[in-house]
C-alpha cells in the first residue's frame, strides 16, 4: 500500500516535471525526451503494484505510449549530435531507453497476449542492441539478442529464436 502511494505520488511530479521540461525548453530534446521516459517508467512501476489486470494493461500502454515518444525526442537528438560530435554517454542512455521500452512492451504482451507487443519489443531491443553495439557494450548487446530470442520463441518462431539464443 505505501509502495503504490509513494509511486501514485512519483508520477504526479513526474508528469509535472514532463509538462514544465515541454514548456520551457520546447528545442531540447533530451531533456524532452528524459521526462518522458520518467513518466513511462513511472507508469511501468505503478502498473506492477496494480491491484487489477484491467489497471495494470492500461498503465502498461500509457507507459508504451510515453517512452515511444520519448525515444522519438532521444533519438532525434542523438541524430542531431551525431552530425557534430559524438556522445558516449547519450548513446548509451539511448540503447537504455530503447530496452526498456521493449521490456514494457513484452510486459504488456504478458497481459494481453496480442503478438504485435511483442513485434514491437523485438525491434525495440533490435535498435537497443545496435546502439550498444555503437560503443561495443557486448554484455549490453547479447542481453538485447536474449530478449530478442525469447520474443520470437513466444511467438513460435523458434528456428529465428534459436538464432538469436546463439
Amino acid at each position: 500500500v505505501e509502495k503504490k502511494r509513494l509511486m501514485e505520488q512519483a508520477l504526479q511530479h513526474w508528469k509535472e516535471f514532463a509538462a514544465r521540461t515541454d514548456q520551457i525548453t520546447p528545442l531540447l530534446y533530451w531533456n524532452r525526451g528524459f521526462a518522458q521516459g520518467q513518466l513511462a517508467r513511472a507508469k511501468s512501476f505503478l502498473a506492477e503494484v496494480a491491484e487489477d489486470n484491467d489497471t495494470r494493461r492500461s498503465l502498461l500502454q500509457e507507459a508504451a505510449v510515453a517512452m515511444e515518444g520519448a525515444l522519438d525526442l532521444l533519438t532525434e537528438e542523438v541524430a542531431f549530435l551525431e552530425s557534430k560530435q559524438s556522445s558516449l554517454a547519450r548513446d548509451a542512455l539511448l540503447g537504455f531507453w530503447q530496452s526498456e521500452y521493449g521490456d514494457v512492451l513484452t510486459r504488456l504482451y504478458g497481459l494481453t497476449r496480442n503478438q504485435e507487443y511483442l513485434k514491437k519489443a523485438v525491434e525495440a531491443f533490435r535498435e537497443a542492441a545496435e546502439s550498444n553495439q555503437k560503443l561495443n557494450l557486448r554484455s549490453r548487446m547479447a542481453e538485447c539478442w536474449w530478449k530478442i530470442a525469447q520474443a520470437y520463441d513466444a511467438i513460435g518462431d523458434h528456428s529465428t529464436a534459436s538464432q538469436y539464443f546463439g
